[in-house]
């Protein structure tokens, strides 16, 4: 059993590391993609769970679950860069169109589903 657990923790770490290597080249459909993978992953954890408590204390599902560890933590620092990157480009759009706020903050930018073309 603690076989079947640390290898089921491996292949959830490599779920999230190939998430990783796909945000190393975002795209809209690249982080789609990302989401749906790291929502697989939690969702094999979560059911991972039980049966890792079980074999809690054994040296290779102990050494697994910190590969899965090192895995998220990376997968959450690239995810924590891309919200800082859109956020900044967000903040940058705002200014541009809107200006600033009294505070000195950027206005938000407004989304609007309409156009104007002048030519």
């Amino acid at each position: 059993m603690a076989e079947a657990i640390k290898n089921r923790l491996d292949d959830i770490g490599k779920q999230l590391e190939e998430a990783c290597e796909l945000l190393l080249r975002p795209s809209p459909e690249v982080l789609d993609e990302c989401a749906t993978r790291c929502q697989q992953a939690a969702a094999e954890l979560a059911a991972s769970l039980p049966g890792l408590h079980l074999e809690r204390g054994k040296p290779e599902v102990l050494a697994a679950a910190q590969r899965l560890s090192a895995a998220v933590r990376s997968a959450r620092r690239l995810l924590e860069n891309a919200a800082a990157y859109h956020n900044r480009w967000q903040a940058l759009l705002g200014a541009m169109s809107g200006g600033y706020l009294r505070s000195g903050k950027a206005a938000p930018l407004v989304h609007s589903e309409r156009f104007i073309l002048r030519g």
